[in-house]
């Protein structure tokens, strides 16, 4: 971590820190606090696993956990229940599934800094749980 941890050479304003003395505020490296992601680090090979356990029930939690986070991200998405709902609808949910893929592979796109197309992750997200992980992967190059 970037925060310099030893109080006896630490400085504030000038002056020395002696032990057991803290700063007001945390000092870093290059003077300023690094950005922070609302991604959480998934090792992907649990995402693969997990999924495949429970019969595709992680899956499920991982695209409505990993939704939520890439909405605080910045991501627009719509709600979960859209997914849910499209697997009753008879003739057209198909339609309602491959949308909701879509501004979810966006919102991949929008998070990592388009370093994944939206679509290369929509393409993975129709490989269902083994995209899940592949994607996984991806998001944690920018999750904190």
């Amino acid at each position: 971590m970037l925060l310099t941890t030893h109080t006896s050479l630490l400085y504030s304003q000038g002056r020395r820190l002696g032990a057991g003395q803290y700063p007001a505020e945390p000092i870093f490296e290059n003077g300023r606090e690094p950005p922070t992601s609302p991604l959480n680090r998934r090792n992907p090979w649990k995402v693969l696993g997990f999924s495949l356990i429970t019969l595709g029930i992680y899956y499920l939690y991982w695209l409505y956990v990993t939704k939520s986070e890439m909405e605080d991200g910045g991501a627009e998405i719509p709600s979960f229940w859209l997914l849910v709902v499209s697997w009753f609808i008879p003739m057209f949910g198909w339609a309602l599934a491959l949308y909701w893929y879509w501004k979810f592979s966006k919102g991949v796109e929008t998070v990592t800094d388009k370093e994944m197309r939206a679509v290369v992750a929509f393409l993975l997200c129709l490989l269902s749980m083994i995209g899940a992980a592949i994607i996984q992967w991806k998001l944690n190059k920018f999750a904190t």
